[in-house]
């Protein structure tokens, strides 16, 4: 009974550090793929409520477009939550710019959905997503673990 009750214990404590862990490679990811997962979260809870238009499904082609040097070598690592067909009538333009504001750091993605027959914008869609705030409580926690191990 004792090495079941162990086993158990090692077992929780695994999980615990497995979790952590994951955690803190969530907190630490490349800015990249970070905003990837964020986009890819937003996009799949806005599809979920219906938010998104039906002309989504039919991509001729994303145009990714950075708009600082910062954008466009994260551009390079990220893959898009959007599927492209031949026979699709929109194109989906895709502005990315990142920022720096006080102690976060973040991204602006600009999306327009462009009818390729007319050329006419029939959708848009602005959304800024924060990829680090270093006044977050694990930022905090990190930065006295860092100095305390500096020193």
């Amino acid at each position: 009974m004792k090495s079941f009750a162990l086993v158990v214990v090692a077992m929780a404590a695994l999980l615990f550090l497995g979790a952590g862990l994951g955690f803190v490679l969530t907190k630490e990811a490349d800015s990249a793929l970070k905003l990837e997962r964020l986009l890819d979260e937003d996009m799949e809870r806005l599809q979920a409520k219906n938010l998104l238009p039906k002309e989504l499904k039919s991509l001729s082609a994303v145009e990714l477009n950075g708009g600082t040097d910062t954008a466009k070598s994260w551009l390079k690592d990220m893959a898009f939550p959007f599927n492209v067909k031949k026979d699709g009538k929109y194109l989906l333009e895709v502005l990315v710019v990142d920022w720096t504001e006080g102690p976060k750091d973040g991204a602006l993605v600009q999306l327009n959905l462009v009818e390729n027959k007319s050329g006419n914008m029939v959708w848009e869609l602005g959304r800024t997503y924060i990829l680090k705030d270093r006044t977050s409580t694990y930022h905090q926690l990190r930065n006295q673990v860092m100095n305390w191990l500096r020193h």
